[in-house]
């Protein structure tokens, strides 16, 4: 489910067939590969696990790249009082409105949990800046939970089950409300209004964060990605490609509804032009969205990108997000070696050269509407504009500066 690359070799493509010597198959013919559910005493182990946690937590990162799924965590999670938090998601796994949703940071959640669900997650979360309790118990239901491609996986799990988590968590939800009872139901009430103390509490900080637009030269990201949100619908497509700035598109740009949400999955920067395109193919009646920083967007041969959007009809909306480098550069120096030489120097080799950089007029010369702002003021009315652009059916881009490296 969702995006992937196809390759086929040019010598097979050009090789010249007998229509009699070409094997042919049915749609039928070609089954889909899928995992399917748990056995019934798994279910009921980790139904009982559930239920026996005082602080039971999700972690995910992927798991709503099967819709189906989304709805199926969401109920389980309400059944029995369950923060969910989604780490560098590359897919909505949980509504923004839900209750138990409890942001991006398993750093809020970890510490003090006693029971986790690690579900469709290759890093639940860096041991740098997160420990579990000792005593913690984490389960790990994966379409990969052995992680056979990694040279090394190394977080904790005392039981690991290969399975569709949508089907596994539907096996589980059906189990945990066979078992509830009236003083289980009113422990899980007493969670709920806790989490949405917590929502509201973390609903503030989100706007307060937005409520600064920053200055001239200097925009404000989350500023920025509040009024990107409120300009989209909820079926629209966001495409993340904002590296060190994920945290205001995720926080400030609210998605509700599965499949609305692509995240880089390991691909590489540079990868959001394309994987932008394609989703406007496949979901021709949503805006798509692509935030990306100026180091990505230089990675994702702009020029292509927009050929493309212009001969086959497909427009897209990007933001450029433009500090003049790539920070993510910067900031694994400075894990890394702390006070050494490039930190002292402030030399990172991680700015892009020369003061004009217009990214928006790559995309012009091949036919998308493009602006630049620097101004918080301006920001509104070019956004505008470029939506109109994007319903009249022209790709367009917009280069936003916002801090510089």
């Amino acid at each position: 489910p969702g995006p992937v690359y196809l390759t086929l070799p040019r010598e097979t493509l050009a090789e010249t067939w007998a229509a009699d010597r070409v094997a042919s198959f049915s749609a039928a013919r070609y089954g889909p590969v899928a995992a399917g559910g748990i056995a019934p005493e798994q279910a009921a182990h980790i139904a009982d696990r559930l239920m026996a946690a005082e602080s039971p937590v999700v972690i995910t990162s992927y798991l709503g790249r099967k819709p189906a799924s989304v709805p199926v965590l969401e109920t389980l999670a309400l059944a029995c009082g369950m923060r969910v938090v989604e780490f560098m998601p590359t897919s909505l796994n949980i509504s923004r409105d839900s209750p138990c949703f409890a942001g991006f940071d398993p750093a809020k959640v970890v510490p003090g949990a006693d029971l986790g669900l690690l579900l469709d997650i290759d890093v639940p979360w860096l041991p740098k800046f997160v420990k579990p309790d000792a005593d913690a118990a984490f389960i790990h239901i994966d379409v990969d939970p052995l992680k056979q491609d990694f040279p090394m996986w190394g977080f904790p799990t005392d039981l690991r089950l290969q399975a569709d988590c949508g089907t596994a968590l539907a096996q589980v939800l059906a189990a945990v409300q066979a078992r509830a009872d009236d003083p289980w139901r009113a422990k899980v009430a007493v969670r709920l209004a806790a989490l949405q103390t917590a929502r509201l509490a973390r609903l503030r900080a989100r706007d307060a964060a937005a409520a600064d637009a920053g200055t001239p030269g200097a925009i404000s990201p989350a500023w920025l990605c509040a009024l990107l949100g409120a300009a989209l619908a909820p079926q629209d497509i966001v495409v993340n490609e904002a590296i060190r700035n994920s945290p205001a598109v995720l926080g400030q740009i609210m998605r509700t509804e599965p499949g609305t949400l692509i995240g880089c999955a390991g691909g590489g920067l540079g990868y959001s032009g394309g994987m932008a395109l394609g989703a406007r193919l496949a979901k021709p009646g949503a805006r798509v969205l692509q935030v990306v920083g100026d180091g990505g967007f230089h990675f994702s041969t702009p020029t292509s990108v927009y050929a493309v959007a212009q001969q086959y009809g497909l427009p897209i909306f990007t933001v450029v997000l433009d500090n003049g480098g790539w920070q993510a550069v910067k900031e694994a120096v400075l894990r890394v070696h702390p006070g050494g030489e490039a930190d002292q120097a402030q030399q990172f080799q991680a700015r892009l050269g020369g003061e004009h950089r217009h990214f928006e007029q790559v995309a012009a010369a091949f036919g998308a509407h493009g602006e630049a702002v620097a101004d918080p003021a301006e920001v509104p009315a070019a956004i505008a504009r470029c939506m109109a652009a994007v319903d009249r059916g022209q790709a367009a881009v917009l280069t936003v500066s916002v801090a510089p490296l």
